[in-house]
């Protein structure tokens, strides 16, 4: 069972990556970045905190599974 749970973050990470860096369809202006490592930082960032939030999401499940 947490085999499962574990394919099932791994595909909604790769789907969230795969949807964030996708363009979207009408992109709205935005002004170039001044500097590209600041863009990358920023990136870096977003991902580690969706990292961080699907860890605890994945985490509390496999501990509601484990107490039922």
């Amino acid at each position: 069972m947490i085999d499962f749970l574990v394919i099932v973050v791994v595909v909604v990470v790769v789907v969230d990556a795969v949807v964030v860096t996708r363009p979207p369809v009408s992109p709205p202006p935005l002004p170039p970045p001044p500097v590209s490592s600041s863009s990358f930082v920023h990136s870096t960032q977003v991902f580690s905190l969706r990292l961080n939030f699907y860890y605890q999401y994945a985490r509390s499940n496999i501990r509601l599974l484990s107490s039922s």
